[in-house]
């Protein structure tokens, strides 16, 4: 529900006067029909762990990642693309087929262990991680 400006006259009747009141702006009370679609449900964060201590490439994780969802997992996906979240960011074609990696997460394949969480959840971390350094340079300001 929303309270938006709008321009009365458009909603009077023929030979009705408008009355303007001081300090007050005309509103209109707005509901949504439908609730806003999902963005973005369809997509997680995928990190690889353990590493080695070698610098990797984007290349060589999604090489894994391809091996991972057609050996493993066979889920059918769309893009893999870098991300600063984890390795990669990951589309897969269907929802149900994100949310049964992201529940069943870690997943082991050659040695590694593969973690989804939905980029939602990541997203959310990132915001908590930004709000607690302010903090903590808020404190460690003299006053």
């Amino acid at each position: 529900m929303v309270f938006q400006h709008v321009d009365p006259m458009l909603f009077l009747p023929q030979r009705m006067n408008l009355i303007n009141v001081e300090h007050r702006g005309f509103m209109v009370h707005a509901m949504a029909g439908t609730r806003p679609s999902p963005r973005h449900e369809d997509w997680a964060i995928a990190t690889i762990q353990p590493l080695l201590g070698n610098i990797i490439t984007f290349q060589a994780v999604r090489e894994v990642l391809d091996d991972f969802f057609t050996d493993v997992a066979r889920v059918q996906i769309c893009s893999i693309k870098p991300s600063y979240l984890g390795q990669a960011l990951v589309q897969f074609a269907r929802i149900p087929m994100r949310d049964s990696l992201v529940l069943n997460s870690p997943h082991q394949f050659g040695g590694h262990f593969h973690f989804f969480c939905s980029s939602q959840l990541g997203l959310q971390l990132e915001k908590d991680i930004v709000q607690y350094r302010g903090l903590v340079d808020a404190f460690r300001t003299p006053l």
